[in-house]
């Protein structure tokens, strides 16, 4: 509500908002009563927000749901090849503040996106998945961008943070 009555527009992502996406935009879109959520991003977001954040127009941007007069819109959904994705520019922020004391530092990052017991049986009874499949980063990008962050930042560990990292062990090996 703050954000929205400074004038920014506002976008939700994540699993949560995902799911509930038409409550959200139901109770707090454009064309309800409190009007603070101007989209919401499902799945792969790293494109969408980012045409989002360039003013693109809504119904041409995938992977995003919004509400008009006339109801909830719903555009196609895109998942991207993580191998396409750039490395995460961790200099545009005070990196320090996140690594930890000089003890032990530490990163995170995340090999792939996804669940492959989701993908064969449609997950276990609590899960909260959006994904559908498991997609996973080469391994030669992953060791790559392991081998750069534990260089670059003097890391002693990096927290792999992933659904399903070894769901997939002929990709592990």
């Amino acid at each position: 509500r703050k954000a929205k009555l400074l004038g920014a527009r506002v976008v939700f992502g994540g699993p949560y908002a995902t799911v509930l996406s038409r409550q959200i935009l139901k109770n707090r879109g454009p064309y309800s009563p409190d009007y603070c959520v101007d989209a919401i991003v499902q799945e792969d977001g790293e494109r969408a927000f980012y045409e989002f954040a360039l003013g693109r127009r809504l119904n041409g941007i995938k992977n995003l749901i919004y509400q008009t007069k006339g109801g909830i819109k719903e555009n196609p959904v895109e998942l991207l090849d993580l191998n396409d994705l750039p490395a995460i520019d961790r200099d545009l922020i005070d990196i320090e503040k996140y690594i930890g004391t000089q003890k032990s530092r530490a990163l995170m990052t995340c090999a792939g996106k996804g669940c492959w017991w989701r993908e064969k049986s449609g997950g276990c009874l609590f899960c909260s998945s959006v994904y559908r499949t498991l997609r996973l980063k080469s391994p030669e990008l992953f060791a790559k961008e392991i081998i750069e962050l534990t260089l670059k930042y003097k890391l002693d560990f990096i927290n792999i943070y992933d659904e399903d990292f070894l769901g997939n062990l002929e990709w592990f090996f």
